[in-house]
């Protein structure tokens, strides 16, 4: 029997508002299906990695983002774990990919135990191993029996199950986006022989490993990608939960990138590594390079591909490193009472390595980021081995925990590093390498918080920033932190500590919150060298000033498909975003007032919007004011797409000659990217010539959601 969807990882309320949202009212008006269906149906990317959906029809279950033609009702089966849809003879899509869905973070599981069970689980996975029930047991501190049947509270199948699915996905991202020979896959994947493995993943999936590699080289070859897949990098994609904070990680690992080791220009983040393979003999170096798609909600990352074969262990730690696995909708309404402005989407940045993660903490003992950031650059210099990479910025690799412990000490002073904070960090470098404690999420807190507070050097402070980003602890908070008591306003440990209890159990994430509020505001330009684009909040001829018109007021207004906000001036209404689309202009210098009459008047044209059930409802209770400011091509383009009636749409040919240049074709469209004013001036109306959804600044779901809502496109 197919086991409900817990509540505790897909809450009904969350999908009741899905099913009321996103262009979905008069499905559930009209058939009254599951509201899990109707997620799918939105492609609701907040519920990624929580629901999986299992089509009778095909034997295949999928994302809740899938892209391919949604699936009846009536062949639908839904499942909170791959494990489950596995277990119930469901096999992965191979467009949607499961295995690049986003985890569950460490407090998602209604039970502790079979979360721990869990983490253990996918980090040996992920190094090539694969953990006995005993050995597993043993190691949580329980009996085999105990384990089990926790574990099948939890997470709904039982822990070989897990085990195995967690493998045979592993293996198949290894052969759809690596080169490694089938044999590695199978030892990468924790395999103890190739024949079992092909039996495995003939048995689970119904076709044996070279028939998968050879349906990608055909997939390859006819998107025109086969030249791309080179000798010398590997790409794929990872999901996440939007909203996103892209801003302030991406702010966070600028203001801490280490010279030589990392960059960060735009929207991408570089760094190099070396991971350890084959049992730890060996060693892979090489670089990584990340780039956000907020339209698509996914990260693309390029790993080199002399790391190919630690490739199941790197991405899992870029998922950590950028906080891909985390759920805004869990940790955002918790946080709503912390006393500085929200972030919506907020994150905690952790670490590609523990040890490196752990020496950067002990090296800000006491000091300054940039302080910090100086220090750990001279040890980089001092003992870091030389890279070779293609990237100007990347030329070392961060040194080892054995190239730290056997250093002198004296060398280590010479680097300016303070006689105790060599100490500290040599003895974590010891018990790193030696195995004596494990800095990476599937260590047991308790007791590896307790062996570091052991260790000379190592206080609560250090002890939990490193629970924080190697641990990936979510609840971890230093009540000491001199940036969190002076973003609350007091020098009262004991009262901060008290009053983070109303923050469990987020309270890393209103850690990030506190330091982000105590940053001066920077223009946020973003600069994807890869396509070309630029984005700024710096006025240019074309992009006029939006921070300070006369009579300025700015408001934020919740809706169906995210958080906006609005701007008005006294004119009317200047601006209407999404978070995170493009051509955003980021914080505004306008006053916070939502009760300005030209965005009350926006506020009741939304309302009025998301009420209508049907195409011909009129979406405006009364007429709304613009203040929109551009060019005059731009402003004609504009003037052009208010008159696109609701339910209808339009052609990028037709708005350029109703803005008086037929030819101008490529201007109207770039025009239409920039349109300030998102749904009311509905330039989301505007399709290809084919039909297409070609682009949208707001992300191609939410144009198909909006004109679905419209009628103007089949659900």
């Amino acid at each position: 029997m197919q086991r409900p969807v817990n509540v505790a990882i897909v809450d009904s309320k969350d999908v009741a508002r899905a099913a009321r949202h996103a262009g979905l009212s008069r499905i559930a008006n009209e058939t009254a299906p599951d509201p899990r269906y109707l997620v799918l149906v939105a492609r609701d990317a907040r519920f990624d990695g929580r629901l999986f959906v299992g089509v009778t029809s095909t034997g295949i279950y999928c994302r809740p983002v899938c892209r391919v033609r949604t699936p009846v009702e009536r062949h639908c089966r839904f499942f909170d774990q791959a494990a489950e849809a596995e277990v119930a003879g469901f096999r992965p899509c191979l467009r949607c990919r499961p295995e690049l869905a986003p985890g569950l973070s460490r407090v998602d599981s209604p039970q502790a135990l079979g979360a721990a069970a869990a983490a253990i689980i996918d980090t040996a996975v992920s190094q090539g191993r694969a953990p006995s029930i005993p050995e597993l047991a043993a190691r949580l501190g329980v009996t085999d029996r105990h384990l089990r049947r926790v574990f099948l509270g939890a997470m709904g199948v039982s822990p070989k199950a897990y085990l195995d699915t967690r493998r045979l996905l592993l293996a198949k991202q290894l052969l759809t986006d690596s080169d490694l020979p089938v044999t590695e896959v199978a030892q990468a994947a924790g395999f103890a022989s190739l024949r079992r493995f092909h039996a495995a993943f003939l048995q689970q999936y119904r076709l044996n490993p070279g028939m998968l590699r050879s349906a990608r080289g055909t997939r390859d070859t006819r998107a025109g990608r086969h030249s791309q897949r080179g000798a010398d990098t590997l790409s794929c994609r990872l999901g996440y939960r939007p909203p996103y904070d892209i801003d302030g990680v991406l702010r966070f690992l600028r203001d801490r990138a280490i010279t030589g080791v990392e960059t960060v220009e735009g929207l991408q983040w570089r760094r190099t590594l070396a991971w350890p393979v084959a049992d730890g003999q060996q060693t892979s170096t090489g670089w990584i390079a990340t780039r956000f798609d907020p339209a698509r909600h996914e990260v693309e990352v390029t790993i080199s591909a002399s790391l190919q074969r630690a490739m199941g262990a790197v991405l899992p730690l870029v998922r950590q490193a950028l906080d891909l696995d985390a759920d805004p909708s869990r940790i955002d309404p918790v946080l709503a009472d912390v006393p500085v402005p929200a972030r919506p989407g907020i994150r905690v940045p952790g670490g590609m390595e523990g040890f490196e993660t752990a020496a950067r903490v002990i090296l800000g003992q006491q000091v300054t980021v940039a302080a910090a950031r100086t220090l750990t650059g001279r040890l980089v210099q001092a003992l870091g081995s030389p890279v070779e990479t293609p990237h100007a910025g990347l030329t070392r690799l961060f040194p080892s925990a054995r190239q730290v412990a056997d250093a002198s000490a004296e060398a280590l002073g010479r680097l300016g590093i303070v006689r105790q904070r060599v100490r500290a960090l040599q003895a974590v470098a010891e018990a790193v390498a030696s195995g004596h404690i494990a800095l990476d999420r599937s260590a047991p807190l308790e007791s590896t918080l307790n062996a570091l507070r052991a260790l000379p050097g190592i206080g609560e402070w250090t002890a939990q920033l490193i629970a924080m980003r190697a641990l990936a602890w979510p609840d971890a908070f230093p009540a000491t932190d001199i940036a969190v008591l002076n973003a609350l306003g007091t020098r009262d440990t004991r009262a901060v500590a008290q009053q983070a209890q109303a923050w469990r159990p987020w309270r890393a994430y209103a850690v990030m919150r506190l330091w982000q509020s105590l940053l001066k505001p920077e223009p946020k330009t973003f600069t994807d060298t890869t396509r070309n684009m630029t984005r700024s909040t710096q006025p240019t001829a074309r992009s006029p000033t939006r921070t300070g018109p006369s009579g300025a007021a700015q408001c934020r207004v919740e809706t169906p498909l995210g958080p906006m906000t609005a701007l008005a001036t006294d004119a009317g209404l200047a601006g209407l975003w999404f978070d995170a689309q493009a051509h955003h202009p980021g914080p505004l210098q306008a006053t916070v007032d939502a009760n300005h009459p030209h965005l009350r008047a926006a506020q009741r044209w939304l309302a009025a919007y998301w009420a209508a059930q049907d195409a011909g409802a009129a979406p405006t209770p009364e007429p709304i004011s613009l203040d929109l400011r551009g060019t005059p091509f731009q402003r004609a383009v504009w003037a052009a797409l208010q008159v696109i009636p609701t339910g209808a749409t339009s052609t990028y040919a037709a708005i350029a000659t109703a803005a008086g240049s037929a030819a101008a074709v490529r201007a109207a469209g770039a025009a239409i990217g920039r349109n300030p004013v998102s749904l009311i001036v509905p330039c989301h109306r505007v399709l290809g010539s084919g039909g297409s959804l070609t682009g949208y600044a707001g992300g191609l779901e939410r144009k198909r959601a909006l004109l679905v809502h419209e009628g103007a496109i089949p659900a």
